[in-house]
């Protein structure tokens, strides 16, 4: 009887540890905000192969949600990096850098340029 409590017991920790680290899948039409589906266009029109390969994340920092372009043609890293609300971001530091790519979170993939 005890060892079926302590399965029984290890069984719903088990649950109830792992239900706190689920994530919701994205949803590009319900949660990518309209300023992003504007610039997303607006990249997936142009003819400019200056975006080729461009990919976009969603992390979670500070309570925030940032999206970050990943360019691979531009050298400039974090140069595209904006706020949920639209707004760029401004570290004011290298510091602040750091802590941003130590310490983001939650890594979605929102959206990649196809292939043409």
């Amino acid at each position: 009887m005890y060892k079926m409590f302590l399965v029984f017991s290890l069984f719903l920790v088990t649950i109830i540890c792992c239900q706190s680290n689920v994530v919701e899948s994205y949803n590009y039409e319900k949660d990518t905000p309209v300023w992003l589906k504007v610039k997303i266009d607006s990249i997936s029109t142009s003819d400019n192969n200056y975006y080729f390969g461009t990919e976009v994340y969603r992390y979670k920092w500070n309570d925030n949600f940032l999206f970050e372009f990943h360019i691979p043609l531009s050298s400039c890293m974090l140069c595209e990096l904006y706020y949920y609300n639209g707004s760029k971001t401004n570290f004011p530091n290298d510091k602040t850098v750091q802590k941003y790519l130590n310490n983001r979170t939650d890594k979605v993939h929102v959206w990649k340029l196809p292939e043409q």
